[in-house]
């Protein structure tokens, strides 16, 4: 079976970095590809191999929010999961009114960013929010 790909998208890369080992020592995910930018984002979505967006809402140029919107638009199939510091309900229902599919606070256990990006390739399952 194929694994998991899955984009980060956060303009630090200590989190990037993190987030990395994180999916990589689990079993069917493979990180397809990093981006410091909603841009940079964007365009490694618009190249395809992607499966999940796993992105920060405070990024410079094009925001979180204004990125959900755009890969809605372009990539309607693929799943977004927000991973913020940003633990406000307000933050969190705007990132899934924009359409993301699940929110994981930054600071929430390795095990839950792991089956939330298992659970949103499935797309079988509902939006999952993890604060811590």
């Amino acid at each position: 079976m194929r694994p998991v790909r899955v984009l980060i998208a956060d303009d630090h890369a200590g989190v990037r970095r993190g987030l990395r080992q994180i999916l990589e020592l689990a079993q069917g995910i493979q990180v397809a590809a990093e981006a410091d930018s909603g841009a940079q984002a964007l365009a490694c979505a618009d190249r395809g191999g992607v499966d999940v967006a796993l992105v920060d809402l405070s990024m410079p140029g094009m925001s979180g929010f204004d990125l959900i919107g755009h890969l809605r638009e372009r990539h309607a199939h693929l799943p977004v999961i927000v991973f913020s510091m940003h633990a406000e309900p307000q933050v969190v229902q705007r990132a899934l009114g924009a359409g993301a599919w699940g929110y994981l606070v930054k600071g929430c256990d390795a095990e839950q960013v792991v089956e939330a990006v298992l659970t949103a390739a499935d797309r079988t399952s509902t939006a999952r929010v993890c604060p811590t």
